[in-house]
C-alpha cells in the first residue's frame, strides 16, 4: 500500500479533541483518520441483507451443539464468528470483513453461552455469572463448573501466566472436583 502526504487546517478545539480521541484509541492522529476513511468507505449492511443472512444462517445457529459446531457450519457458508467486546460479530471468511452483530441474527452472546453451558473460546467474556447458577441448577455443578474454569483457566494461562501455574491451578481444580462439599 502507498501513501500520500495531505496537510489539514482545523481549529485548534478540535485538534485538540482529535488528538485526545486518538490517544484514548492507543493510535496516532494519522490512524485514526485513515480507519475513519476505512469506515466511511465500507459499505452499510442492508436491512435487506441482514434478513437474508437470518434466514440462511438460522439452521447452522439453531441446530449447533457447541461453539466448534457452531462455526463449522457457519464455515461451510462462508461466515465466521468473532468475539466483539462483550458480544459476538458474524464476519465473511472471504475478505474478513464484519458483517453484522450476532444479535442482529436474533442471537446474543448470552444467549448462545447457556445453551452451550460454555463461553466461547477466545472470547475475553467468560459469562461465569451466568454459567454458575444454570449449571448448579443442572445438578451437574461440582464437575461441570470446575471443568468450565479449568477450561478458562488453561485458557488465561495461554495468553500469559506461565504453564507451570496453569497445572498447578488444574491440580488443584481437579483435587476441588472430588472434594467432599
Amino acid at each position: 500500500m502507498t501513501y500520500q502526504n495531505y496537510t489539514i487546517t482545523l481549529p485548534d478545539s478540535v485538534a485538540a479533541r482529535l488528538s485526545v480521541a486518538a490517544d484514548a484509541q492507543g493510535i496516532t492522529v494519522a490512524a485514526m483518520i485513515r480507519n475513519l476513511a476505512l469506515e466511511a468507505d465500507a459499505p452499510p449492511t442492508a436491512p435487506e441483507m441482514i434478513e437474508h443472512l437470518r434466514l440462511a444462517l438460522s439452521p447452522a445457529l439453531a441446530m449447533a451443539r457447541d461453539w466448534d459446531d457452531l462455526q463449522a457450519r457457519l464455515i461451510k457458508r462462508g461466515f465466521e464468528l468473532r468475539p466483539d467486546g462483550a458480544g459476538l460479530r458474524l464476519h465473511s471468511r472471504f475478505d474478513g470483513r464484519a458483517v453484522c452483530d450476532s444479535t442482529e441474527l436474533g442471537y446474543t452472546y448470552g444467549q448462545l453461552v447457556r445453551r452451550f453451558c460454555a463461553p466461547m473460546p477466545g472470547h475475553a467474556k467468560q459469562m461465569r455469572r451466568i454459567l454458575k447458577p444454570k449449571l448448579e441448577r443442572s445438578g451437574r455443578s461440582a464437575g461441570a463448573l470446575a471443568l468450565m474454569e479449568t477450561r478458562a483457566r488453561r485458557f488465561d494461562a495461554k495468553r500469559g501466566a506461565t504453564k507451570k501455574a496453569a497445572r498447578a491451578q488444574d491440580a488443584d481444580d481437579l483435587w476441588n472436583i472430588f472434594e467432599p462439599m
